[in-house]
């Protein structure tokens, strides 16, 4: 015999059984394509950027250098047409984007697999990298072993009620 919970159809439809992270709303993700195309051409973007707390988008260019995603955004790393120091810019702070027919030289020594090794985020600093300690009680310990702080981070110091993690970082 078959039960029928009349209310069954109603549940379903209100309550889902899974919740997955939301994104933001704009997170850049519309310009990667182009971007990705311009980094591997070396070819220099054009873009309108509306910097944080700005009423009104600057008209910029770059020579974008990588992609890099953090905190479910995009972000464009490149020098700026005759400039040597790298930028970066949200790509969902940016307005339009147009990959220009103009071509650059990409900078030699720049290293998109270890150019953020000593950062956290976003922000690069011409700062050395130092070493930081951090104390946690033994409770926290599987949070942060299996959602590290850093790539560098090493449990240094442990008893049995806190450890200590020391990371480097700039």
């Amino acid at each position: 015999k078959t039960i029928v919970n009349p209310d069954w159809e109603q549940k379903t439809q209100s309550a889902t059984p899974v919740q997955f992270e939301t994104s933001p709303e704009n997170s850049g993700s519309i310009y990667l394509s182009d971007v990705l195309m311009a980094i591997e051409e070396n070819r220099v973007v054009t873009f309108s950027y509306l910097k944080a707390g700005a009423l009104q988008a600057e008209k910029r260019e770059l020579c974008p250098l990588m992609l890099k995603e953090y905190g479910q955004r995009w972000y464009m790393v490149g020098t700026e047409p005759k400039k040597d120091r790298i930028k970066t810019f949200g790509l969902d702070r940016v307005e339009t984007l147009k990959v220009t027919e103009r071509y650059f030289a990409p900078l030699k020594n720049f290293k998109p697999n270890s150019y953020f090794k000593h950062s956290v985020g976003i922000t690069v600093t011409d700062r050395e990298p130092e070493e930081i300690e951090l104390l946690f009680k033994n409770s926290q310990r599987y949070f942060i072993e299996s959602v590290p702080l850093h790539e560098s981070q090493e449990i240094t110091e442990e008893n049995e009620d806190t450890f200590k993690v020391t990371i480097t970082v700039s």
